[in-house]
């Protein structure tokens, strides 16, 4: 979600159960600084600030007003996550 206020800083308005982005402990209505150090450019074409970037992405984010900082990483297949399943 774009705010027109400050519109190279997007607003997440989903998070997707189970996602990275959930695992790496964003939530709806956080505001996305930075992805890997760079600032999101505003691009109408784009719906997604993490579009077409390859994980892991570090992430500057804000919440209530604070900045924090979180990666988002690959999701772990069945098999990495229990090494007895062969």
């Amino acid at each position: 979600r774009h705010d027109i206020g400050n519109p190279n800083t997007p607003m997440l308005s989903r998070v997707i159960p189970g996602s990275p982005a959930e695992i790496a402990g964003l939530r709806y209505n956080d505001r996305i600084h930075t992805i890997n150090g760079k600032s999101w450019e505003n691009n109408e074409d784009q719906v997604s600030p993490f579009a077409g970037v390859p994980l892991p992405i570090d992430i500057q984010y804000e919440r209530n007003g604070r900045l924090y900082s979180t990666t988002l990483e690959p999701p772990q297949s069945e098999v990495e996550k229990d090494p007895r399943a062969s």
